[in-house]
């Protein structure tokens, strides 16, 4: 009660500031809208009011280094304002008002910040722009604090932190400006003083030095079990994977050289992984035809397998190269396989999904041995709810191949290929079952072979997407906004959504081979 009488009195008087109350800039979970807030926590204070800092001003940073402005709304107990993009920092400053001590008067400053997934150091650091800063060095789970004053390293100060859990802990900088590292996961908040010896006026009345406080909110990722995920037993890239109830499933793939097709180089493999164990590797599952450029996706407890290319030549032997229309479904209780009503056509190099009920093929082109391939102009779907349903068409805005396939809000998102001419094709084409419509969306962000079998999935109601040049994107309205990268950039690869709001990207084609690594990536 008394804390909460002397905030109040602060902020009316204006000659003190509210005792432990700092500036944070927090981000919602939706990543798009933020609160500013006068607190000693990242929740708006309701016995202080947000005159005094009404007039911060916010800059929102992305990775290619371009600024936005953002305008803060003000409420009764703290500032509000939405997010243009997905930035990689935001920050911004604001001179509070003066504090007096007998005859002594000081300026206080806050330069709050946050620091978003994916932010490296150096993007995360402002440098001589800022009076003060902390900046977070992150690692998988942990995080120390390293705290600038005009972008150099302010020794043996007191950084205090309130941790995900709600402790507080004090940390010293070191002659680097560099704190000990905290173990944890969840969002920290910080902050760090730094005073400045200069004279100065501020409403008329003199002060002799500066109190720059300098915050900062981050969100830590969780550290990977030590096991890390296994990789595939082999490499390979051109496979099928989709996910059901934890469990990510993977069937066939090209393991040979590139453009090199046998039944020896193409697998008939068909594994899962349990995500929550996934120290046990990859269990082994009844195989099949030796395929690749198959589509596998998750429909209830069953995974299904949709056409494919089939090598009927032995290695070293002329080419056979033959799509295949058959369509199985592998049922998670029995373990068996089933036939579903074959395609209309040999399909390969194409992609499904499921909405709803109805599975949805698109793209690919049918492969003939030493025939012709025909390039497929039209889409199918199949009603899975009923056990006699056969296939219908639909029809496509597009010719292409080596596309990929996820849904969105029940909307069918088709991205990249290639077309008959062999020119890589960015566009987004986007399939509405409920109107049989198409339109289009934001193209495939890079150049060339970014185009070429990307791999998407959708984590928490958000597309990402993960082509040649190795970055994740996230779609955000009509733009494609970077948000991490992979270790080891691919394509012909795979991208599944797992637990916590995490991805794995799996196996795919290098420009020196095909690889068996798998990469958990966040969203958050």
């Amino acid at each position: 009660m008394i804390r909460n009488v002397l905030a109040l009195l602060a902020l009316v008087l204006g000659t003190v500031a509210a005792p432990a109350h700092f500036v944070y800039l927090v981000p919602a979970k939706d990543g798009k809208s933020f609160q500013v807030v006068f607190s000693e926590t990242l929740e708006p204070d309701d016995a202080v009011t947000v005159e005094k800092i009404a007039g911060l001003k916010l800059t929102g940073r992305s990775g290619d280094g371009k600024d936005a402005t953002y305008e803060c709304k003000k409420g009764d107990h703290c500032l509000t304002g939405t997010m243009t993009g997905i930035p990689k920092v935001a920050f911004g400053s604001v001179t509070y008002g003066l504090i007096t001590k007998g005859d002594k008067s000081s300026l206080l400053a806050y330069h709050p910040k946050v620091v978003f997934a994916g932010c490296d150091e150096k993007t995360s650091t402002l440098g001589e722009t800022v009076p003060a800063e902390l900046v977070p060095v992150l690692t998988a789970g942990s995080v120390q604090f390293r705290l600038l004053a005009a972008g150099k390293p302010v020794a043996e100060t007191e950084v205090n932190v309130l941790k995900p859990d709600g402790k507080k802990e004090k940390l010293k900088t070191d002659a680097k400006g560099s704190t000990a590292k905290l173990e944890g996961a969840g969002r920290y908040a910080a902050w760090a003083k730094h005073a400045e010896v200069k004279e100065g006026e501020h409403d008329g009345k003199k002060y002799g030095d500066i109190r720059h406080y300098a915050t900062l909110v981050v969100d830590v990722a969780a550290a990977e079990p030590k096991s890390g995920m296994p990789d595939l037993p082999e490499a390979f890239s051109s496979f099928g994977a989709g996910t059901v109830d934890g469990f990510v499933y993977v069937y066939g793939g090209h393991a040979g050289k590139t453009h090199s097709y046998s039944q020896e180089t193409t697998l008939g493999k068909f594994r899962r992984m349990n995500v929550a164990d996934a120290s046990k590797g990859w269990e082994e599952l009844t195989a099949g035809k030796h395929l690749q450029g198959l589509a596998l996706v998750g429909y209830k407890q069953s995974i299904l397998r949709v056409g494919g290319m089939e090598p009927r030549n032995a290695k070293g032997d002329k080419a056979d190269n033959n799509s295949v229309a058959g369509v199985q479904s592998f049922d998670l209780k029995t373990l068996k396989w089933t036939d579903l009503a074959d395609l209309p056509a040999g399909r390969s190099s194409h992609d499904a999904v499921v909405v709803g009920d109805t599975l949805i093929v698109v793209g690919g082109w049918n492969m003939k041995g030493a025939a012709k391939s025909e390039w497929l102009t039209t889409g199918c779907t199949l009603d899975l709810a009923d056990a006699k349903a056969q296939w219908k068409t639909i029809e496509q805005p597009f010719s292409r191949r080596a596309l990929t396939a996820t849904v969105l809000d029940g909307r069918v998102m088709v991205m990249g290929g290639m077309n008959s001419e062999g020119t890589m094709d960015h566009s987004v084409n986007i399939f509405d079952p409920k109107t049989g419509k198409w339109t289009s969306g934001p193209k495939i962000p890079g150049a060339g072979m970014n185009a070429f079998t990307p791999a998407a999935c959708v984590v928490d109601g958000k597309a990402y997407l993960n082509p040649a040049d190795g970055k994740v994107y996230r779609l955000n309205g009509e733009s494609w906004d970077e948000l991490t990268a992979v270790k080891t950039p691919r394509w012909v690869h795979r991208m599944v959504p797992i637990s916590d709001g995490r991805m794995l990207v799996l196996c795919g084609a290098t420009g020196s081979g095909s690889v068996a690594s798998c990469e958990v990536v966040g969203t958050k």
